[in-house]
């Protein structure tokens, strides 16, 4: 059995090698990770080793050199796993079930911690945004309305509001959250990150932009002290 191949590297930075390194390109190490720890275990799935994956991921993260250093442990400690590990009994039902429900948890307080705050801003600020940016036209204040009601059902997805709280702009009523096994709710959660960490930067921007001039001035002010 072979590890998967490596996802792309990203282009060489500063020598903060880490700093560099974008969550996505840790994210897709994670999943190949979680591949390779799922083809161990018979009947195992990916989504039930992310968290596991995840911690792996992280120590190989913290320990490394520099970036080849980091592929090199991860290829290597994959390698000897697969050599050298043997299926555990197998677990019961329930016992797996809590097991998923607690990486579910996990993985909600992970995406909080790193996005729970400018989804607060979103859910405060983007009814009156999107009413704002209507004076732009009709049809760029829809397309946002859309981008802020999908913020908005993140926010709830990963518990950063209640349910009830989570108002959506364009029907002003609360989201919808289907129901969902642990196994579903993982991989929904991990879907749910790589899309926080693409946009949720650039909703958040037209939030502040439109209706928190004071964070926009001095984040640009941050900005320009930055680059010179």
């Amino acid at each position: 059995m072979s590890a998967p191949p490596a996802a792309a590297p990203p282009p060489p930075g500063n020598n903060d090698w880490r700093a560099n390194i974008p969550q996505s390109y840790r994210s897709e190490e994670v999943n190949a990770i979680a591949k390779v720890l799922a083809e161990l275990e018979p009947g195992a799935v990916l989504a039930s080793k992310l968290m596991l994956a995840s911690q792996f991921e992280n120590q190989m993260f913290a320990g490394a050199t520099d970036l080849a250093n980091y592929r090199k442990k991860i290829q290597k400690r994959l390698k000897k796993m697969q050599k050298n590990y043997k299926a555990p009994a197998a677990t019961s039902v329930v016992v797996l079930l809590e097991q998923q429900k607690e990486q579910v948890v996990q993985l909600q307080r992970r995406l909080k911690s790193l996005y729970g705050e400018k989804l607060e801003l979103i859910v405060k600020y983007g009814k009156a945004t999107v009413k704002e940016f209507g004076k732009n036209g009709h049809e760029k204040a829809d397309n946002l309305m859309n981008h802020i009601d999908q913020a908005i059902t993140w926010a709830a997805d990963i518990g950063v509001i209640p349910v009830d709280k989570a108002v959506l702009v364009r029907t002003g009523q609360s989201v919808r959250i289907p129901r969902r096994s642990p196994q579903e709710y993982l991989a929904h959660l991990n879907k749910i990150s790589g899309d926080l960490e693409k946009r949720v930067d650039n909703i958040r921007g037209y939030c502040v932009k439109m209706m928190r001039h004071d964070i926009f001035f001095a984040e640009k002010l941050d900005e320009m002290e930055e680059n010179v």
